[in-house]
């Protein structure tokens, strides 16, 4: 029977003045310390993840306890009183992650529309009359059994007044996808900053990586920082119906994942862009888990290349394209503010002034502007002036005819508004002037036939 013919749905049941439908819960802490303090007007999109200035909580541990109803009530209830709506007969989620860099683009995921966790299916007969399910387990006992919370001076109104209907159910307190009692589970949990384990499937029983190991920064990460979207499917007797909420991550600061510098090898003026630079001279690409670590410059990693130019006085061979993507979606309007802050990209040879690559642009490769390129045309140097940077060498012979990529970026500001530079350590530890200098090129200026400055040798 179904007399208003509605299906189930995300509402706002218990008149919250502020219009909220899901409450954001830390695993492993009682009462007023488990909810996030989240205001939809101010954050459209809830910042979950590690709060950096509060340890006492185990925030990158992230429950959601969403108000579900199925309205089929006659009564027209006024806007600003609680309603009373029927339970479900079962809810189901799964979160869809950002695209990775791996061959499964579903890697971030968290189970799928087709094996999704459900936390219980009243069909099954396992239910009815089983003391072992633990109804505070299903829905969140301060919300549905309780009084009025308080928490920092906000305060979120009791929905148990209705003969205690169950409104807020802990989507996240399952095991598994089965709906079975024995997979209602209070120990399981989304664990946001878990460190990656390659082994361990999207559509696993493990997906949401409860009770394993956190990691220290993006480098391993099972989850990286962004957005996300967690999708709730609810059902009664004869409809079924799924909603979506989205979420953003901000556990860590962001690392470097892909170099690739490419070299001008045919004096092409069509307008730049990675197509037009025909030699690959460089590239880096990180893999989760290993550290963000890039092996200094010498012999053993180094591969030669024959294109010399000889006094043509033209730009072939000087042009270099950049293109430099990030671990999350990066602050693409941070300019200088003065005192040496604002975003960077610069080459910097060993003894000589720093160049600025130029027509930089923003792009997006696995999520938005989370990709940077650029361009830059090496000046021509006179002899003179390459062998007195040549002779530099003797003070700093590792790296005398290195040039460094200079990257100077922060990501997207925190519910605090702090913004957390680049991480080059695998420490999860932001460089205090947000800089990474990791990647060095190899810079030839002992060639007496060219006055030009070449990258002839880099990393293979």
């Amino acid at each position: 029977m179904d007399p208003q013919e509605n299906s189930p749905a995300i509402a706002n049941l218990n008149a919250d003045e502020k219009g909220r439908t899901v409450l954001f819960l830390y695993q492993e802490q009682n009462n007023d310390l488990r909810y996030m303090e989240y205001d939809p007007e101010e954050t459209p999109i809830p910042i979950i993840g590690n709060d950096w200035q509060d340890d006492s909580r185990n925030q990158g541990k992230m429950n959601f306890a969403v108000e579900i109803g199925d309205d089929q009530m006659v009564i027209d209830w006024p806007e600003d009183q609680a309603r009373l709506e029927q339970a479900v007969t079962d809810i189901a989620y799964w979160i869809e992650g950002r695209r990775m860099p791996v061959e499964d683009e579903l890697y971030a995921h968290v189970r799928s529309s087709e094996t999704p966790y459900v936390l219980f299916d009243w069909s099954d007969g396992t239910f009815f009359g089983n003391k072992n399910v633990v109804w505070y387990d299903i829905v969140d006992k301060e919300q549905d059994y309780g009084g009025e919370i308080s928490h920092e001076g906000e305060s979120y109104p009791w929905t148990g007044d209705n003969m205690g209907v169950y409104r807020h159910y802990i989507i996240t307190n399952t095991a598994s996808g089965t709906g079975s009692y024995g997979d209602v589970a209070s120990d399981q949990y989304w664990n946001t900053n878990a460190r990656n384990d390659p082994n361990v499937g999207y559509d696993s029983d493990e997906a949401n990586f409860a009770g394993e190991d956190v990691t220290e920064g993006a480098h391993n990460t099972r989850f990286p920082d962004g957005e996300y979207t967690v999708n709730v499917r609810m059902g009664d007797l004869i409809h079924t119906a799924t909603e979506q909420f989205t979420v953003r991550l901000e556990n860590y600061p962001p690392i470097i994942t892909e170099v690739e510098v490419r070299q001008d090898a045919d004096d092409d003026d069509t307008p730049a862009d990675g197509e037009n630079f025909e030699r690959l001279i460089y590239e880096f690409k990180h893999e989760n888990p290993e550290p963000y670590e890039v092996y200094e410059v010498d012999e053993e990693h180094l591969a030669q290349y024959q294109k010399d130019v000889v006094g043509s006085g033209k730009d072939d061979g000087r042009r270099l394209w950049v293109r430099i993507v990030f671990s999350e979606t990066m602050d693409d309007d941070w300019t200088d503010g003065g005192g040496g802050s604002g975003f960077k990209l610069q080459l910097d040879p060993h003894g000589m002034e720093p160049m600025d690559f130029e027509d930089v642009q923003w792009e997006e490769t696995y999520v938005e502007n989370d990709t940077v390129t650029g361009m830059l045309t090496i000046p021509p140097r006179k002899h003179e002036q390459l062998d007195s940077r040549g002779e530099l060498g003797d003070e700093d012979p590792d790296h005398s005819n290195d040039a460094v990529i200079v990257v100077r970026a922060r990501d997207l500001a925190d519910t605090e508004g702090e913004h957390r530079g680049l991480d080059p350590t695998s420490d999860g530890t932001p460089a205090a002037d947000k800089t990474d200098r990791n990647h060095r090129l190899k810079v030839d200026t002992k060639h007496d036939e060219s006055p030009e400055i070449r990258i002839d040798s880099i990393h293979e």
